[in-house]
């Protein structure tokens, strides 16, 4: 499950990085702006089956891909 959230979060911000840097902060870098991070993560949603109400999506809960990751695993 973790190789193909980064491979959806790869997709998205075309950066190798966040395979070696998992604690990197995705939108301090520029890595997602808002736009990437609503397509991430109806990607997620579709991949997963899963629903994220709005209500549940923080950025600062889910800035890196470490944090995405833990986030997923929670709602799977």
């Amino acid at each position: 499950m973790e190789e193909k959230i980064l491979d959806l979060i790869f997709e998205v911000c075309d950066d190798k990085i966040i395979y070696t840097k998992r604690d990197v902060d995705m939108f301090d870098t520029g890595l997602l702006e808002s736009m990437d991070f609503i397509e991430l993560l109806v990607a997620i949603e579709e991949e997963f089956d899963i629903e994220i109400p709005p209500e549940d999506i923080k950025k600062d809960e889910m800035a890196t891909p470490d944090m995405l990751i833990d986030f997923i695993k929670a709602r799977v």
